[in-house]
């Protein structure tokens, strides 16, 4: 599923390349939205992001925004017969969003450890509307429809050893047995 078969390394002494390993792991999350797409589909749009730079420009896209819409333009007009990765390209527009807020998802996403009751996981994902963060903490756009099932990925990614049933289930299944988990990213209860 990785590239090199590596878990993104988000614990690096280095805070710029911890941020572009946290971007990949976002990345992995939001292209689980895609849905029936292979997982070397989605390792090879990650190894183009990387070899591209992709991820060292959206890293610091607060700064230099237009770069970014460069990067679209310039892929474009590389393309000949269709625009390869086109689904996966789509995805880029999430990754954006979070890209620009960062800090704060990152923030979002390890204060799970500091919670002590169950919460719904967009509490996580909608910071701005979370009670979770009210009086302070992160505050970002909502992203429960941008990582969609995804976000369970990265949770099950960010802590196997105390999550450790966490799974990311197929779209079909979520509407079998909706206990499992939800595409809207509001079910079911976390708990310790």
């Amino acid at each position: 599923m990785y590239v090199n078969g590596k878990f993104p390394n988000i614990l690096q002494k280095d805070d710029r390349k911890e941020r572009i390993e946290w971007l990949k792991l976002f990345l992995h999350g939001i292209l689980h939205t895609v849905g029936r797409s292979r997982l070397e589909t989605s390792r090879n749009f990650v190894q183009m992001c990387i070899n591209r730079n992709w991820l060292i420009k959206l890293e610091n896209v607060s700064q230099k925004p237009d770069e970014w819409l460069n990067i679209f333009h310039k892929y474009i007009d590389e393309q000949l017969h269709e625009i390869k990765f086109f689904t996966s390209m789509k995805q880029l527009l999430g990754l954006y969003i979070i890209a620009k807020n960062l800090d704060e998802y990152i923030d979002a996403f390890l204060s799970i450890d500091r919670i002590q009751e169950p919460f719904l996981l967009n509490k996580i994902t909608n910071t701005r509307t979370s009670e979770l963060f009210q009086g302070g903490g992160p505050d970002a756009p909502p992203v429960s429809q941008v990582l969609g099932i995804g976000a369970w990925f990265i949770m099950r990614q960010l802590d196997r050893a105390v999550f450790q049933f966490f799974f990311t289930s197929k779209v079909s299944l979520c509407h079998i047995n909706p206990v499992l988990t939800s595409v809207t990213v509001s079910s079911p209860l976390i708990t310790k």
